[in-house]
């Protein structure tokens, strides 16, 4: 089973996923994502899906869908706890999936799959603490 890199408390929204992407890929478009506002993540993923952004000159399509759709059982998960994402921040990682070879053919053998445990969750926004002197 997988564990989460950050903690999860009640008012957390939190999603999972093991997808056929490729790892590299999957760090570059998370680092980019990690530490937005939910709403802003999900227009820029959008936008890279739809070939209008980049992220340093590439689109990684693959990767940009399943992060995607990852976002989206986000959100559902948020709705279903009566929770609004939008002004949440997002927290998103990528890390080395589970070793799977690919079915044994006379030429193929030993070929190895992609796999990649993706992880989002939505944090509340933290408000600024003033001391009063």
């Amino acid at each position: 089973m997988m564990n989460y890199t950050v903690p999860i408390e009640k008012n957390m929204v939190s999603a999972r996923t093991t997808a056929a992407v490729s790892l590299r890929a999957s760090i570059i478009v998370c680092r980019e994502l990690n530490r937005m506002r939910f709403d802003e993540a999900k227009k820029l993923i959008e936008a890279i899906v739809e070939k209008r952004e980049s992220i340093d000159g590439k689109y990684h399509t693959v990767t940009s869908e399943a992060v995607s759709k990852l976002l989206d059982s986000l959100e559902s998960n948020a709705k279903a706890r009566d929770i609004k994402p939008n002004n949440m921040t997002l927290l998103v990682s990528a890390h080395k999936g589970a070793n799977m070879m690919r079915t044994r053919t006379k030429r193929m053998y030993g070929y190895h799959m992609k796999s990649t445990h993706l992880h989002a969750v939505l944090k509340p926004k933290e408000e600024k603490k003033v001391e009063k002197k």
